[in-house]
């Protein structure tokens, strides 16, 4: 079936199973690493002005149709991740913090919460403020 494929410009295309590039998906360049859903049919990323974008595939063999759209109203993040089932959003701010901001993709309001970040320590329920910034962002395969 199609895969992803990713440019060296930073553009996002869909791919044949032989390899063969079939069709780009975005036309600029991304700052950070795509996520998707496991059933590829949704993708999220930051792009170059720190909009967060999805895509959304639909897929009739042997062709597909997507649609591209802005995820946040301030270009104002860095990384991205979405939930295995597609309801969850993670996403990391432009500005390095100690926060992972979660947004529902189900609920029409757009909730979210912010979980802050912190390293464990050897004492029981004693934890540590000292994390600066979470690097990489993704999804466990139980939703975590």
């Amino acid at each position: 079936g199609p895969q992803i494929a990713f440019e060296s410009n930073g553009s996002i295309w869909l791919m044949n199973a032989d390899g063969t590039l079939q069709r780009p998906l975005t036309s600029g360049s991304h700052d950070s690493r795509p996520s998707w859903s496991p059933d590829g049919q949704q993708i999220v990323f930051v792009n170059e002005e720190g909009h967060i974008i999805g895509i959304d595939l639909t897929f009739n063999n042997p062709n597909f149709t997507y649609q591209s759209y802005e995820v946040s109203f301030f270009p104002e993040w860095r990384s991205a991740a979405i939930s295995k089932d597609g309801r969850f959003l993670a996403a990391l701010t432009s500005v390095e913090n100690n926060r992972i901001y979660v947004f529902d993709l189900a609920d029409p309001l757009g909730a979210s919460q912010a979980f802050f970040l912190y390293n464990p320590t050897y004492t029981t329920g004693q934890t540590t403020g000292e994390v600066r910034f979470a690097d990489v962002l993704e999804f466990d395969y139980s939703g975590e």
